[in-house]
């Protein structure tokens, strides 16, 4: 008996895996539970490293060359730029046709800050050029004055979207504000009043203050860590480090 097999291998060039989330039918709500936890890893590793330099948290080298070397902070920029930017633009993206404008909000709020920890990190840092992959490896870095100006846009556009009365749902899981947008706001606020510090603007700061900072121990911009010890493990890593 002869069987024949044949197929066709004239088009080999198939990039695209069938198992993969595409934008295309990605969920809003998941890539909302991606950016906060990529956003609170984020977040501990910047905290981790001001803490060492204010000597809150014990500092490893007998000096700032011996502590910190340049590829020690790899981690920080793939955090921001191949994780919470690019899925922040992508939830964008998809929440605005559907009016979500919540996510939109709440996801602008947490670009502005890690954006300008970066501006305050390194100074000069890509933005305009960045996020075009191969097309442009090597993104110019703009200048801090103007990244400062791109953080101010985009807490204001936040405030705006929370605001939106024709706003349609919030987020299945909020971690840190339990889908309360005037929380939200307030943090947008506190936010802008930090800015303001940093540029030394004091009618910044007279307007953020009056349009009402965190000034609540319900107000305080906390992850909201569990109790889980499996399969997630969702309690603080410095939890599961220490015991």
């Amino acid at each position: 008996m002869f069987i024949g097999f044949s197929c066709d291998l004239t088009d080999l060039d198939q990039l695209t895996n069938p198992n993969a989330v595409t934008a295309e039918n990605a969920d809003v709500d998941l890539y909302f539970n991606e950016i906060q936890v990529n956003f609170a890893s984020y977040f501990g590793g910047t905290q981790s490293t001001g803490m060492q330099l204010a000597r809150m948290t014990s500092m490893f080298g007998n000096n700032y060359q011996a502590a910190y070397t340049p590829n020690g902070f790899n981690w920080r920029w793939n955090v921001a730029y191949a994780a919470i930017f690019p899925d922040i633009d992508a939830l964008i993206e998809a929440a605005e046709p559907k009016k979500q404008f919540v996510h939109i909000g709440a996801v602008k709020i947490l670009k502005a800050y890690v954006l300008q920890s970066l501006v305050d990190t390194f100074g000069n840092v890509p933005y305009s050029e960045a996020f075009q992959g191969v097309d442009l490896p090597s993104p110019k870095a703009d200048d801090a004055s103007a990244l400062y100006t791109v953080c101010e846009t985009l807490l204001t556009e936040a405030i705006a979207h929370l605001n939106d009365a024709a706003a349609v749902g919030t987020p299945t899981i909020d971690i840190f504000y339990g889908g309360d947008k005037a929380k939200w706001i307030t943090l947008a606020n506190t936010l802008k009043f930090r800015l303001a510090l940093n540029k030394g603007d004091n009618a910044g700061v007279a307007a953020a203050i009056s349009a009402g900072v965190i000034d609540s121990d319900d107000e305080n911009f906390v992850f909201q860590y569990g109790s889980n010890r499996s399969n997630p493990n969702s309690r603080h890593p410095w939890y599961s480090g220490a015991y």
